[in-house]
This record gives structure tokens, sequence and C-alpha cells, in this order.
């Protein structure tokens, strides 16, 4: 099966293409409008099966299967992240779209493949970082598990330096609570003498961090400041 993604979510269709690669696939991903619907046109592009980022297409204005009927590539699609279908309907919801708008039946033989890439989605390991499939967060539940980030995995993805690790495992242990750049300070470097500097260094350490949040596309949180000296981390 060769598979082509087109997303804005990189990282989470790299996950989902490396498994499908261990079992026997080969997968493409494509993040560029232009480069993807004019790949669309060309005959000699090799794809059986495009998994598409719900986010990816303007649907109130373009009607993607139309316009594959209408440029005569016929392939399947599916929208990865439809937040329509439950997870027990995903993989039957994807045939029959494909299905009913292509008004052929000669899509039933993925099936399995599609209730296999179901799987894969639902996995602990994919599931919390794929937009729009995220059930509603009770906001009195503050350690709900739908909330949860794997903090050895956000490390080492993103090198981060034994203190901003320190600064970012701070802030997830008290989350939404507002901390100060005083007991940031004295919890990173709780016997130093200079004071003042260390603070000084925890704004240095809180940019840097937050930089490194924004350009994480896995996690979904922030640092907001709440005041003059104070930060909060809040997951969404």
């Amino acid at each position: 099966m060769n598979v082509v993604f087109f997303t804005r979510e990189v990282p989470v269709c790299m996950q989902i293409g490396k498994i499908l690669e261990g079992e026997g696939c080969t997968s493409r991903i494509m993040t560029d409008d232009a480069e993807f619907f004019v790949s669309l046109t060309d005959s000699t592009f090799k794809c059986d099966l495009l998994i598409v980022d719900y986010r990816a297409i303007p649907h109130q204005s373009f009607g993607i299967y139309r316009y594959l009927r209408e440029k005569k590539f016929i392939r399947p699609l599916i929208f990865y992240n439809d937040p329509f279908p439950d997870s027990q309907e995903r993989a039957e919801h994807w045939l029959h779209t494909n299905e009913n708008l292509y008004q052929t039946k000669q899509f039933s033989h993925l099936l399995p493949f599609f209730n296999r890439l179901n799987e894969i989605i639902e996995s602990p390991g994919i599931h919390p970082y794929v937009s729009l499939l995220q059930p509603p967060v009770n906001m009195y539940k503050a350690d709900s598990p739908d909330k949860q980030i794997d903090l050895v995995s956000f490390r080492k993805r993103n090198h981060l330096s034994p203190v901003i690790f320190k600064i970012f495992s701070y802030f997830y242990s008290h989350l939404h609570r507002e901390i100060s750049v005083t007991e940031l300070a004295k919890a990173v470097w709780p016997v130093r003498k200079k004071q003042k500097r260390s603070i000084s260094s925890i704004y240095s350490y809180i940019s840097r961090l937050r930089k490194i949040i924004d350009d994480d596309a896995l996690v979904k949180i922030d640092i907001v400041r709440t005041d003059t000296a104070s930060y909060e981390m809040i997951i969404y």
C-alpha cells in the first residue's frame, strides 16, 4: 500500500507513517497546498490511498471528492482526524464515504486496512496528539488523563537542557497555578546565592521554553504571564 499524507500535523503523520511502513506500506508526507493539488492531476503520481488532515481542506468552499472526480484521479481519500465519526464507526465511515461519493463498491477490500489504521490512531502514543479527536475535558478535573503529557518524550524530541526541563517539569506538576519567578528560581537553584542573577535567568529560560512549546506540534499547552513576575501553565 502506497499512502500519501496531506497534513498540517507532520509529527503525528510521521509516527503513523512509521508504523505503516513497518507493516509493509510506503508513505509520503505532503504539506504544500499547491504541490499536493498539482500532484492530483499527474498520472504518474504514485498513490493508493490519500490520508488527509481534515483542517487542511476548506470544506465550506471546496469539495475534495468532486475535485478528484473532475481530475479523473479516482483514489480513496480519508480524513484521519475527521471529528464526526466516533472511534468504533470510523473505519466503516471511511469506506462508506468513498463508496457513496465515488458511486462505486470497489473499495471494500480496504476495510481491513482502515480498521488497522483506526487502531493506530486510537493507540495511546498517537491519539492524544491528533487534532479534532479530543473529547471535551472536564474543567473541574485538573488531573484528567486526557491532559497528560509524556515528559520524557517531550524532553528527548526537543533536546531540553537540564535547567529548562526542570522548569518545564515544575510548571507541569503545578498545572493551573500561578507561579512566580522567585518560586521557580528557588525550585531550580535551591541553594543559589546570587538571587537577582537567578531570577533574571528564569525569564530567559521561560522565553526559550515557550518557543520550544510553540514549535512542538504534539503538545497543546501554553505558559501564560499572569502578572508582572508570574506565569501559569495551561493544557488545552
